[in-house]
């Protein structure tokens, strides 16, 4: 095969996914492939692949609540957000505050909601949602 059209990248693709079936079953890591970019005349095509291990049912994500860094914690207080406090919105459901990144000026504070998804959002955000507990 000299010449890649967009049906050969298509195939590909399905068979290394199937390939990296066997992979992922075997160390406990999920998989993503990239957008795979080809050269249609050289015969040439490059792609990322980014992998992650899978936790255990009931495990933690892999970002950690750093709100007990004292750095973290003072951001937080200075922000007017309590970190040991549970908060609900509509939209986000209930949630935690576990992180703050004071060089992120949009959105500081990282959440984490009871569901498992790990969301960026304002400060305002917080300060507008219902405590819980």
């Amino acid at each position: 095969m000299t010449n890649l059209t967009r049906d050969d990248v298509r195939q590909l693709r399905l068979d290394i996914m199937d390939a990296l079936k066997t992979v992922q079953t075997k160390h406990g890591m999920s998989f993503s492939l990239g957008t795979i970019r080809f050269d249609s005349f050289g015969g040439t095509m490059r792609t990322t692949l980014e992998g992650i291990k899978v936790g255990q049912p009931g495990q933690q994500s892999a970002s950690p609540d750093r709100t007990s860094n004292p750095l973290v914690g003072a951001a937080l207080k200075a922000a007017g957000i309590d970190a040991t406090k549970t908060y609900y919105t509509p939209s986000a459901g209930t949630f935690k505050v576990v992180d703050f990144v004071a060089r992120r000026h949009k959105y500081p504070v990282t959440i984490r909601t009871t569901t498992g998804r790990t969301l960026k959002v304002a400060t305002n955000y917080i300060k507008l949602a219902k405590v819980v507990a």
